[in-house]
């Protein structure tokens, strides 16, 4: 299990000159799949952060392998403590419950730049299996927080080794 990770985006060029000077890294280059110029790297080497506008997560709960291979799909919830930490609770449900032969990867994150953000990151075999589980059952207790309220902010998108 990763301690933590970070993540920066920018341009192509970029992110392959930070790729070449740190080949001890473990790094995932990624980009959304509905817009192929915005461009993730993740670190996955658990070291700090040498990102110069780094977005760094600590990790509180992880199933699955650390390959982080496939589809990266990203979920962020803004919300207040009492809310948070049930959706921690549900969220580990939700992770534990997944089918594992679909979902290969999934951890939960805090984000010490913004003490009410819980962070979701999954990776999966197929958009299919992503669709499934966020229809699914085990994962109907999250769906609530999926709003943009009040109460809640959500945010999400899906990544794809890029190209």
């Amino acid at each position: 299990m990763l301690s933590q990770i970070s993540f920066t985006f920018g341009s192509m060029p970029v992110l392959l000159e930070i790729v070449k000077k740190h080949p001890d890294r473990d790094f995932r280059l990624l980009q959304a799949t509905g817009d192929n110029s915005k461009l993730a790297l993740f670190d996955l080497s658990g070291k700090p952060t040498i990102f110069n506008s780094p977005i760094t997560l600590e990790t509180l709960y992880s199933v699955g392998n650390d390959k982080f291979k496939g589809i990266l799909h990203f979920e962020s919830f803004e919300l207040g403590t009492e809310d948070k930490n049930l959706l921690r609770k549900q969220a580990k449900i939700a992770l534990d419950s997944a089918d594992h032969s679909k979902m290969t990867t999934g951890y939960m994150f805090s984000r010490p730049d913004q003490t009410n953000a819980t962070i979701l990151i999954t990776t999966w075999t197929n958009a299919a299996a992503i669709d499934d589980w966020n229809s699914s059952a085990d994962f109907a207790p999250l769906a609530g927080y999926m709003d943009h309220s009040p109460r809640s902010v959500y945010y999400y998108e899906d990544y794809r080794p890029a190209e």
